[in-house]
């Protein structure tokens, strides 16, 4: 299954959580006010971390006492989406690519970190991934060097020995 959607939507749903240049109250008649504050207060965490809204992902605080909200997508083949927005300035980013799982994701989090000076929470669990991945190279690499070195030492002992 899949959400298909233009820009043109993801900007509307930014926009809804603003009032309208013309007056139009938060939610432009979509969404009540009363919605869109639940969709920006946590309700779920992960590592400890507030992550959840309903609907929405936390991304960040946005040193205002609220947090970036949106969400991401990624499909195959290489798609990926990232909304990004801080409701109580308006600012926001929508990013549409294709040919990369996660590009979008990165440049949204670049947008969180250049607006918040906070790192995004879908940019610590792509590090934390990686680094993980890392380690264990590492690790495995030094258990074989280790394992390598005892071999070694033990043939050299039994040569010695003959």
């Amino acid at each position: 299954a899949s959400l298909y959607t233009s820009a043109a939507d993801m900007s509307r749903l930014i926009a809804a959580h603003r009032p309208g240049p013309n007056g139009e109250p938060v939610g432009r008649g979509v969404l009540r006010p009363d919605t869109l504050a639940a969709m920006r207060k946590p309700e779920a965490w992960q590592y400890g971390a507030e992550v959840w809204g309903l609907g929405t992902i936390l991304y960040a605080p946005n040193n205002r006492g609220s947090f970036i909200i949106g969400h991401d997508g990624n499909n195959e083949p290489a798609i990926n989406t990232a909304v990004r927005l801080d409701p109580d300035t308006g600012d926001g980013i929508v990013i549409l690519e294709t040919g990369n799982k996660v590009l979008a994701t990165q440049l949204a989090g670049e947008w969180v970190f250049w607006s918040t000076g906070h790192v995004d929470t879908l940019t610590v669990l792509l590090e934390a991934r990686s680094t993980i991945r890392l380690l264990a190279i590492g690790a495995g690499v030094a258990f074989l060097g280790v394992f390598l070195l005892v071999w070694r030492l033990t043939r050299r002992r039994k040569v010695a020995k003959a």
